[in-house]
């Protein structure tokens, strides 16, 4: 049911009663779709969930009065789990490309902090080790008039 809206200061009240929907919105920040798409997957969870236990409940009293359930219950619930299954994987869908978008822009962040001959952060780190501690290069060996310490297979 949509009715023309006149002013933009209409708009709030007018999804507020249903009258219209909330437009989509557009240039939100993957956290925050993150987040959102979550809350929406545990919600449809919990529906699932409920409606499970609801269903299980009810089989189960029908069981115990050794009653049949109406085919035309048993196919509204598969038609409505169906559609919340549908709805769930949808949002699980969603979540993966948001991850991905995610991981995608992390890994820009981080190829910006590489130097640029393309050396990884971790190599810089440890380079920056060894020049700072020049005579510790293994944690066994002293250098000076003392025997160095080597490994079983240097004897053989």
């Amino acid at each position: 049911m949509t009715k023309s809206i006149k002013t933009l200061k209409a708009i709030p009240r007018a999804i507020a009663a249903g009258i219209v929907e909330a437009p989509p919105l557009e240039n939100e920040p993957p956290h925050k779709r993150l987040a959102r798409l979550t809350a929406e997957q545990e919600r449809l969870t919990k529906e699932i969930q409920e409606q499970k236990a609801a269903w299980a409940q009810r089989n189960f009293q029908a069981q115990n009065k050794r009653q049949t359930i109406s085919s035309a219950e048993l196919t509204a619930f598969r038609e409505h789990h169906g559609s919340l299954a549908a709805a769930l994987a949808d949002v699980n869908l969603q979540i993966g490309q948001v991850n991905k978008e995610i991981r995608e822009h992390k890994a820009a962040m981080q190829s910006r902090k590489a130097k640029p001959d393309d050396v990884p952060i971790e190599t810089n780190r440890l380079e920056r080790r060894l020049k700072s501690t020049p005579l510790r290069i293994l944690p066994g060996i002293r250098i000076g008039a003392w025997p160095v310490k080597t490994s079983w297979h240097q004897h053989y």
